[in-house]
């Protein structure tokens, strides 16, 4: 059940169809554009159907994710500036009443002691002793996947503590607006705007305070 505002202002309660529903998916982008603007979303059943879901825990844990990772891939080194890792030192100096090994670093084996090698020529391993190495080596946390298209890195580190802001406002309890979440969705997602798309000269600091500011139910 929907509550639309009539022309005049006056509440109207209505049903959406399935049609509706599908429509309000399709229309996602051109939906989330009106809403960032100043389309109401009690004025059509698709605004407020789409408006339902932009402000949803789903949809605004999303947004926090994708912000975070976009974050994660601008504090990072680009590829070609890190320098590359030392290479191990393999050589051994010779020890003292030891002979030294043959050329291949692995000490010779008799043919005796061949037989005894399991096939594979390795120790074998028990599951206990592989859980115990893994356990070692602690959880693994995957390398944040990069945006499909390229990211202006300089321009998410110098606003940074304004996503921070967002990222706060989107996990905080009680409701939001959502042109709020639609301001911040388009910022996020856009590959043509000010975070992929070097010729955007929109000031990706005042566009993140302006999705914090509207996120407020009372003015946005």
């Amino acid at each position: 059940m929907l509550v639309l505002l009539d022309k005049a202002d006056c509440p109207v309660a209505t049903s959406a169809r399935p049609w509706d529903r599908l429509m309000a998916r399709l229309r996602a982008s051109r939906l989330d554009s009106d809403l960032a603007g100043d389309a109401s979303p009690d004025s059509t059943v698709a605004l407020a159907l789409r408006a339902q879901l932009l402000v949803s825990q789903r949809t605004r844990r999303d947004l926090v994710e994708r912000a975070r990772r976009l974050l994660a891939i601008a504090m990072q080194a680009p590829a070609a500036d890190r320098a590359p890792a030392p290479a191990a030192d393999r050589s051994r100096a010779p020890v003292p009443g030891r002979s030294p090994a043959p050329a291949s670093g692995r000490s010779p084996v008799s043919p005796a002691d061949r037989s005894l090698a399991p096939a594979s020529g390795r120790s074998p391993v028990s599951p206990a002793d592989r859980s115990l190495a893994h356990a070692a080596r602690g959880p693994q946390m995957p390398a944040p996947r990069r945006p499909r298209v390229p990211l202006c890195r300089d321009r998410v580190r110098e606003s940074a503590e304004e996503l921070e802001d967002l990222i706060r406002r989107l996990l905080a309890d009680g409701p939001v607006a959502a042109r709020g979440v639609a301001l911040a969705s388009a910022l996020l997602s856009d590959g043509s705007g000010p975070l992929y798309h070097r010729a955007n000269a929109d000031d990706v600091r005042a566009r993140v305070r302006e999705a914090v500011n509207a996120l407020d139910p009372l003015t946005g």
